[in-house]
């Protein structure tokens, strides 16, 4: 049943949202399950865990930032009237 309504919601709820906030949510799967694993369940991770859960957390990380945006100079306005160098 729990199966069945996350594919249901999943089904219903994807064409709302942007494919990128899909695909960081469907790659923070693993770090989830093994989160609810440790405190529902009482598993042991291993360190090797913790390092994928930190990799994973991290490229998420990553990919969710902006890089900065380059401007362009701004150019006072007589610059932007005055006639053209020639050269000959």
């Amino acid at each position: 049943m729990c199966s069945a309504y996350g594919f249901i919601t999943q089904a219903y709820v994807q064409p709302h949202v942007p494919a990128e906030t899909t695909g960081f949510a469907f790659s923070l799967e693993p770090v989830c399950s093994a989160v609810f694993s440790f405190f529902l369940v009482g598993e042991v991770l291993t360190p090797i865990a913790f390092l994928g859960a930190a990799l994973i957390m991290a490229g998420v990380f990553v990919a969710t930032i902006e890089p900065p945006r380059l401007h362009a100079p701004a150019y006072p306005q007589e610059a932007m009237t005055a006639e053209p160098e020639r050269v000959s």
